[in-house]
Order: structure tokens, then C-alpha cells, then sequence
């Protein structure tokens, strides 16, 4: 078992670890940084840690080189030639030791009990599948945190949510390895909605849960939002559209939910992300304190950690 976050190891060191999670980095030399620390400094230290570096061009697989010396826990991949977020992450699930699988991506953080809180609640659910956790948007120009719309609250109204819009923060998802590996793991045609498509196919044989708990901040870059906005809607709604098809039929109603969608495809990118913009800015910013030093810490490697690490969990 892991026992520092050094990486050093107790004389049980062979078993598997309790999280493994799962990160795909294409020229991400800025955050990953970051990301791999908001990792490697969580509250549960018995975890693993891949990075498969998707033949960066930049010096992503120099900075995670440098981290995994530092920390045994990280493993660091390198695909020979460019192959997409998909087949990166396909690669470090197969490649993973434990039974739950984690996912962040490079630009994102996870916060201090993540996967604390979310293996705990899978060990004591064996019937949940898939799990999720609530987060806040950080903006990528301008550093303004924003959360996210609360989560559903069950299974039923995670279904019902999903004929709508994705509901899972995917940089927040939890899920069991064995359950991955049956449903085929993650579709490698599938460039914008891949996190949905997978979702779907995970909930044919389990059920989803969300946890309230803040779990993650997403770094939101509205630039490339734009330019690829109607790309992910467009993909949004062959998703749903497939996902509905493989639970049942279609009935009259899973046509209605996806009429916004559908309408939604009109609008110029440009406008759509304007007005996706406008929508987090109106939203009540976080009050907790220990957000903004828990990303300093991560981003500047200076880590100084409270005398209790939950001093940085936001409640």
C-alpha cells in the first residue's frame, strides 16, 4: 500500500491500488502541471496516477517526466503517433491496476477529497455504476469562478436529465473498471460527445449517481469553445439520440426533449457561446475560502497544506 505522497511504498506493495486515475494530455505543457498535482496531493494516497501524453509537440511529456520522478505513483505513457483523447484514455484504462477508474483531463483540477469521497461512496454502492460530483468553471482568460448548476438527485433524474443534456462533469465521473471494459470503453469515432457516449452505454446495466460535494474546477476556455461549439452540439444529439435508442424505443417525448437541441443548431457559435458565457457570470459566485489557494498550490508546486488537508475543501 501507498503510504507517502512521495511515492514510497509499504511491503504490500504489489496490491492494486484503490483508485486508478486516468488522464489524456495533447499539448498541455501550461496545466498539466497542475492537473497531475491536484492529483498526487489528494486526501487518499493510495491511488495511481496515467498520463498517456497524445505525442505532444510541445514539452508536456518533459514537465510529466520530471513529476513522475518525483512521485512513483505517476505513470506517464506516450502514444508513437497522434490518436485522440478516446483511444488515450482506452489506452491508460487498460493499462490501470485498480477496479475504480477516475477521469481528469490535463487542464482541469481535482479539489483535496475527491477520491475520498467518491470511493468511499462506490465501495458502499455496489450497485452505482457510474458516479459524478458537482464543480465550479473557472474562466480561462479571466480567473472568474462560477459553479455549475446543481446536479440531479437520483438515478431516475439522471436518466431523465440525460435525454436533455450530458449532467456529468466529466472530469468529475467515477466509474468501475469491470463495467468500462463490458461496455466497450470509449468510442474512438466519437470526438466531442465521447464522455456521453460512454455514460449511455454504462447506464444500460447499472445505475449513475452525482454527488453534491464541489469535487473538481474545470478550466473553461471560451476560445476554443467557440470553435468548436457546433461541432459538440451537433455530436450532443447523435449521442442522446444513439443512447435513447439502445435503453428502448423512442417515443414522442425523447424526440420533444431533443427539439431544443435541434433549434439550438442555428444559432451562430459565436452567439452561443456568448449567451453560455453571459449564463455562468449570472450565476452566484463561490463564498468558501481555500478554492482560490488550493489553485495557486497546484499551479506554483509550493504546496502548503493546511494542518487539516479538508482546510481546502469547499463546502
Amino acid at each position: 500500500m501507498r503510504d507517502s505522497r512521495r511515492g514510497t511504498t509499504t511491503d504490500d506493495s504489489e496490491a492494486p491500488p484503490r483508485v486508478s486515475v486516468i488522464m489524456a494530455a495533447y499539448n498541455a505543457e501550461r496545466t498539466v502541471a497542475a492537473a497531475v498535482r491536484s492529483i498526487l496531493w489528494q486526501t487518499l494516497v493510495d491511488l495511481e496516477l496515467i498520463v498517456v501524453d497524445d505525442c505532444s509537440t510541445d514539452d508536456t511529456h518533459e514537465v510529466l517526466r520530471a513529476l513522475a520522478a518525483e512521485d512513483s505513483r505517476l505513470r506517464v505513457i506516450r502514444n508513437a503517433r497522434r490518436r485522440e483523447r478516446s483511444c488515450s484514455r482506452n489506452r491508460a484504462i487498460q493499462a490501470s491496476c485498480a477496479e475504480l477508474i477516475a477521469v481528469l483531463d490535463a487542464d482541469d483540477l481535482a479539489l483535496p477529497e475527491r477520491l475520498e469521497l467518491q470511493a468511499t461512496f462506490l465501495e458502499r454502492s455496489p450497485d452505482v455504476t457510474l458516479l459524478g460530483g458537482w464543480g465550479y468553471e473557472m474562466d480561462a482568460q479571466t480567473g472568474i469562478l462560477s459553479p455549475y448548476s446543481p446536479p440531479p438527485a437520483d438515478n431516475d433524474a439522471i436518466l431523465a436529465g440525460m435525454r436533455r443534456c450530458n449532467p456529468f462533469i466529466h472530469s468529475s465521473v467515477m466509474f468501475r473498471k469491470e463495467a468500462a471494459v463490458r461496455a466497450g470503453l470509449y468510442d474512438p469515432v466519437t470526438t466531442s460527445s465521447e464522455d456521453s457516449d460512454l455514460f449511455w452505454r454504462l447506464l444500460r446495466d447499472g445505475t449513475a449517481h452525482i454527488l453534491p460535494d464541489p469535487l473538481v474546477l474545470i478550466r473553461m476556455d471560451w476560445g476554443r469553445e467557440r470553435r468548436v461549439s457546433r461541432l459538440r452540439r451537433t455530436e450532443d444529439l447523435r449521442t442522446r439520440r444513439r443512447g435513447m435508442r439502445r435503453r428502448r424505443e423512442i417515443t414522442m417525448r425523447d424526440w420533444l426533449s431533443l427539439l431544443p437541441g435541434v433549434l439550438r443548431l442555428a444559432v451562430p457559435s459565436a452567439v452561443d457561446v456568448r449567451l453560455r458565457r453571459l449564463k455562468r457570470r449570472l450565476r452566484k459566485p463561490p463564498s468558501a475560502c481555500g478554492i482560490r489557494e488550493w489553485i495557486r498550490a497546484c499551479e506554483t508546486g509550493e504546496r502548503q497544506l493546511p494542518t487539516s488537508p479538508a482546510g481546502f475543501v469547499v463546502r
